[in-house]
């Protein structure tokens, strides 16, 4: 035996004092250091303290030890890091690890944007010590706590010491924090650009998600190398926030705000899937199986740069809890995420594992990479740091290509996904893509962030422009013919409902908004008509809605806002987010070589006359400064 104990909280300022309450066992003089975990043995000047052996209560004791406390001051000279309180006791030759804790930044983001997140929540969800953790299955009587206090021996942080030996060992730096911080400080995240989780963290309070979404939607990444991540919601109480509070189900919880009751994040009252965050969940993930490796989907994908290209499988790690995104696997060979449990479209499925042989819980595994302002990257899986330590070769290349590319702010740009070959016309509906080719084909894709594969579904004789909208198809063709077809995947007849506007001239570009089509004309001015009724084509306002520009070659919309390309390869939008209302063309950025585009779930697509398939993240804070009327 030796020295055990725990500290008041789970981090502090240099300079600050901790106070620790430890007991000894044998009883005597114990001498008390730190070890800051991947650097060095510190010391604070403390005189060799004398403990005595506490007990833990016999009632209540998971509420709380209760034991007293000693000063333990911190050197302002102590740099940020997690940090191992060690003890040596009476006839003891080696110091033994007693309790971790961070110290923290004195300058935040001042050595590294790159934040390491420390979770100590999850540890005391499960300690049973003094009785009760919040499972039943080592609780005392077999009946779980409610709440479950900090105040007590724990175990030692793991997931989070391996990566730090790991971002070391490739000279990553970065900067900590507890988990704690995240909750108490809505401030926390504002001077990085990337966020890391690296233990099982699957309790997490309102604030501590609503502090990181705001993070990611303000361009922030953040890379999740665990699963069963943000799985709960917690409340804390007492001072100091030393009690985590959670019942599991609603209808055992008294708290009166609904958004902050302690069930899992996707079930009601709260209603808050941790897909919608990370874009993957629980639920579809699994529990408890033998090992099992993921296999790799997109192997041309940056995250894969620099495994050797025959490589289609990891090692066989995975054995106890994992989370991932609802897909379908489509015949072409290619997984896409499907929008349950609010999973965004824009979640890649990049690797992924058939848990359907589990016995605990079957289900799937996914490593994904979602963009909604920032990416997010999930491992999808507890065991991941477990493989980075037993030099995975796959898992260690990917951890080193996503740790480095998010470490840095995501730029506002285009981005390569795959090919796009010789289009005429692009648009979208029914969150689906859709191109027509020169040899007068109809194809489809949909919009994963990767290079998939397009299908061939039809003939389009002559189209060159394209608009969805109310499951349809609309089309512009050579001759000015104005075509209409439903969206079944079968070789069906394009339907004629009139012609194009300025009959006689070729329209440039067709789009569409609710129910109303929008064409350029060779003039380059905005022309309107209903999609489904009888009806002329008219200039769009009077006086018109926008300037004529005679340079745009392609049109779409998204959220009351109309997109185009120009043939000098810029792009524009209107500058309102209410057509009707709009009064200019707002140029935001280049688009080169475009020859159509389309938008999905706040992902704009282009494809140019080069081949290739582009899109563009609409969420970007980048494009805040254009919203409203200028």
């Amino acid at each position: 035996m030796s020295a055990s104990g725990y500290a008041n909280r789970t981090s502090i300022n240099p300079g600050g004092t901790l106070r620790l309450s430890l007991s000894g066992d044998p009883a005597g003089d114990y001498d008390l250091r730190c070890q800051q975990i991947g650097g060095d043995v510190v010391n604070n000047g403390l005189r060799p303290q004398r403990l005595t052996k506490l007990s833990i209560p016999a009632t209540d004791g998971w509420l709380g030890f209760g034991w007293p406390s000693l000063n333990y001051p911190i050197p302002r000279t102590w740099s940020n890091g997690l940090y191992r309180l060690q003890a040596k006791g009476p006839g003891e030759t080696d110091y033994a690890p007693v309790l971790d804790f961070v110290v923290t930044s004195q300058n935040p983001g001042s050595t590294s944007k790159t934040l390491l997140l420390i979770d100590f929540i999850v540890m005391q969800v499960y300690n049973s010590r003094g009785g009760k953790s919040l499972y039943d299955f080592n609780s005392s009587g077999g009946l779980k706590a409610d709440r479950v206090s900090f105040d007590r021996v724990t175990d030692l942080q793991d997931g989070e010491v391996r990566l730090i030996q790991w971002l070391r060992s490739k000279n990553i730096s970065f900067e900590c924090a507890s988990m704690m911080d995240l909750h108490a400080q809505d401030t926390l995240l504002d001077p990085y650009a990337c966020a890391i989780i690296a233990g099982h963290c699957e309790y997490w309070s309102k604030e501590m998600r609503d502090h990181m979404e705001r993070f990611i939607a303000r361009g922030g990444n953040l890379v999740s190398l665990s699963g069963n991540t943000c799985y709960r919601q917690v409340r804390f109480e007492q001072s100091g926030d030393r009690t985590i509070v959670c019942y599991k189900y609603a209808q055992n919880d008294p708290f009166s705000d609904l958004e902050r009751t302690t069930v899992a994040w996707s079930q009601p009252p709260v209603n808050r899937p941790q897909n919608a965050m990370l874009g993957v969940g629980w639920s579809h993930g699994a529990f408890g199986g033998r090992g099992t490796p993921y296999t790799i989907k997109f192997p041309t994908h940056w995250v894969f740069s620099g495994v050797p290209f025959n490589t289609i499988q990891t090692s066989a790690f995975m054995t106890y809890e994992t989370d991932a995104a609802p897909f379908v696997l489509e015949p072409e060979g290619y997984p896409r995420v499907t929008a349950e449990e609010a999973t965004p479209l824009s979640t890649v499925v990049l690797a992924l594992a058939d848990l359907g042989d589990w016995t605990g819980k079957p289900g799937m595994a996914t490593m994904t990479l979602m963009v909604r302002g920032g990416m997010v990257f999930s491992a999808g899986t507890t065991d991941w740091m477990s493989a980075l330590d037993h030099n995975d070769q796959v898992i260690d290349r990917v951890t080193l290509n996503v740790v480095t590319r998010l470490q840095n702010p995501r730029p506002f740009d285009w981005e390569n996904i795959g090919h796009a070959n010789n289009v005429t016309a692009m648009c979208a509906a029914d969150n689906k893509l859709y191109v027509t080719t020169d040899d007068n084909r109809l194809w489809r894709r949909y919009p994963v962030l990767a290079n998939a594969d397009w299908t061939p579904i039809g003939h389009a004789n002559g189209i060159v422009s394209m608009a969805g909208t109310q499951a349809t198809l609309f089309a512009l063709t050579n001759d000015n013919q104005l075509l209409c077809r439903s969206l079944v995947e079968g070789d069906i007849d394009w339907t004629p409902i009139g012609k194009g506007p300025e009959e006689g001239a070729q329209a440039r570009a067709l789009g569409a908004s609710g129910g109303v089509l929008y064409a350029i004309t060779q003039g380059g001015e905005l022309y309107s008509r209903p999609a489904r009724a009888q009806g002329e084509w008219r200039p769009a306002g009077d006086p018109p809605l926008v300037p004529s520009n005679p340079l745009i070659n392609a049109l779409t919309s998204y959220n009351g806002i109309l997109f185009a390309s120009t043939t000098t390869n810029r792009l524009l939008r209107t500058n309102t987010e209410f057509i009707e209302e709009t009064r200019k063309w707002l140029d935001i950025h280049h688009c080169d070589n475009a020859r159509g585009l389309a938008v999905v779930d706040n992902m704009l697509f282009t494809a140019t006359s080069n081949f290739v398939l582009w899109w563009l993240d609409l969420r970007s804070p980048a494009l805040d400064a254009l919203s409203g009327r200028t």
